[in-house]
């Protein structure tokens, strides 16, 4: 009886072992064949794919358009750096992209400027915003133009153009009033030199006409003269007829009469004299002035 009891035991051990070694079996070739199947390289491959999409073929979703008002005035005299603001309200951008820099003196740089840079625009993240700079040279207008992503495919376009970015140079426009007052004040003179030399000539004029009215007076008085001495001949001549006794008396007179008219004579001879010579002062001071 204990023979058998023993024997049952031992049979009962043998399964249990053979049953585990079993198990054990089925579940190594169920994880290799898991490891091993189809499932997981089909897994990788689809991973390989989607790295070649990011690789950026296809349009990354980013839309760019710049900040700026239509026109920015910087009052700084050259050398000076001028900036504007460039927004990605799109997805974020997955690559760079190309900007240039156009300048013009007078008109608009978009239509008549030339390209004096260029350079690149690092990603930009959805939503967020980035600086363009330049160093400006010279005075006039700038422009900015920046290029979309490839394949882009927003709203849109895929060139887009900053404000127009003017640089005034506030020194320089200070001079040119300056120089204007300057030739405002170099006319006030000339045309108070002008009037200086009107003034002497209108005081050139007058002595001109009181030296000839001076010597219309000393020639009225030569006419006087002549009158009175005809005067005193014909009264002389008469006296003579009628008294020889009075002959001497009026000889003497006579005498004292020439005697008066040399003087009277010579006196007018110097205010001719006098006259002319103040005619010529004033011809000389015309002159002059001139």
């Amino acid at each position: 009886m204990r023979m058998s009891r023993l024997k049952k035991f031992k049979n009962r051990k043998k399964l249990m072992l053979v049953s585990k070694l079993l198990a054990i079996f089925y579940v190594t070739t169920f994880i290799f064949s898991y490891l091993s199947s189809g499932t997981g390289a089909y897994f990788i491959n689809s991973n390989s794919e989607k790295q070649v999409i990011e690789a950026g073929s296809w349009w990354d979703g980013s839309d760019l358009v710049f900040t700026g008002k239509p026109t920015q005035t910087i009052k700084a005299c050259p050398p000076v750096e001028i900036s504007v603001g460039i927004k990605n309200k799109g997805f974020g951008m997955i690559g760079s992209t190309e900007y240039e820099v156009y300048y013009s003196e007078n008109g608009n740089p978009k239509n008549q400027g030339t390209k004096i840079a260029e350079g690149s625009i690092d990603p930009i993240d959805a939503g967020a915003t980035d600086t363009l700079t330049y160093k400006a040279e010279k005075i006039g207008s700038y422009m900015f133009k920046a290029k979309q992503r490839s394949d882009y495919e927003g709203d849109g376009k895929k060139i887009i153009w900053s404000e127009k970015v003017m640089v005034k140079c506030i020194e320089k426009l200070e001079e040119e009033p300056a120089e204007a007052d300057k030739h405002e004040n170099a006319e006030e003179k000339q045309s108070e030199q002008g009037n200086e030399e009107e003034k002497s000539d209108s005081k050139t004029d007058s002595s001109k006409e009181e030296g000839n009215d001076s010597a219309d007076e000393s020639e009225a008085a030569n006419n006087d003269d002549t009158k009175q001495e005809d005067k005193k001949d014909q009264g002389a001549g008469n006296g003579e007829n009628s008294d020889s006794s009075n002959e001497s008396d009026k000889s003497t007179e006579n005498t004292g009469a020439e005697e008066d008219k040399k003087q009277e004579n010579t006196a007018n001879k110097k205010v001719k004299k006098e006259s002319e010579t103040n005619a010529e002062e004033g011809d000389s001071a015309n002159e002059q002035t001139k």
